[in-house]
């Protein structure tokens, strides 16, 4: 025998009127309440984004690029010789092919890069030398699209630095050089994200620059890069 059901009937009418809207209005929410459940139950995953890693070729471009904006720098500059020694040095900077580097005393040199010619003074012997400067890696400082000169080598990570080793192309043999900077920097045009570098010479020897206080496209006086004897 089958259960008896029992049903009441309530016609809308008969309900009082408050009853009626507040039925109608539980019917119509009951779909949204079903959804927000299940909304509330789901759990969103955050993905974030790999980091954009560069290629060396790709470091070496955006460094290129950054050079190619400065037109002056002024800059202190300590460079550490392959036998141990320090000297500091202010440089002073015009490209393309303008440069003057003047050491501190008690050494009286200055070196002077001047319409292709790169000259070593020495005030205490009042005797200068002079070298094509396309054959110093000094060159790579004063001409444009470093990128277009240089063959790429190694890329060195330290801290948070990168390190471009480098050989001219025209003189692979000359021996190799190595820029180092501040890859934070290379986006900002009004900062020089270059903070060193170092010169290893065909026989092996090692020289190495670090700079601070550098000051880019500022004013230079006449006559910077003039040779000033004592």
């Amino acid at each position: 025998m089958l259960p008896k059901i029992f049903m009441i009937h309530t016609p809308l009418a008969r309900l009082p009127w408050r009853s009626a809207l507040f039925f109608l209005c539980a019917l119509s929410f009951s779909p949204l309440c079903s959804k927000s459940k299940t909304t509330a139950n789901t759990t969103y995953v955050y993905t974030p984004k790999k980091p954009v890693v560069l290629t060396p070729q790709q470091h070496l471009l955006m460094l290129s690029q950054s050079w190619d904006s400065i037109q002056t720098l002024r800059t202190d500059l300590i460079q550490k010789n392959p036998n141990g020694t320090c000297m500091k040095a202010d440089l002073y900077l015009r490209r393309p092919g303008e440069m003057r580097l003047v050491y501190h005393a008690p050494s009286q040199v200055q070196m002077i890069a001047l319409q292709g010619k790169l000259i070593h003074y020495d005030g205490r012997r009042n005797r200068s030398q002079s070298m094509d400067l396309s054959r110093s890696p000094v060159a790579f400082l004063l001409q444009g699209k470093l990128h277009d000169h240089v063959q790429l080598v190694e890329m060195i990570h330290h801290d948070a630095r990168i390190t471009l080793v480098m050989k001219i192309k025209k003189d692979p043999n000359a021996g190799k050089f190595g820029l180092t900077f501040n890859p934070a920097l290379l986006k900002n045009p009004l900062l020089c994200p270059l903070t060193g570098w170092f010169m290893t010479d065909a026989y092996g020897k090692t020289t190495t620059i670090t700079l601070s206080n550098t000051i880019k496209n500022g004013p230079m006086p006449k006559g910077t890069f003039e040779l000033q004897k004592k």
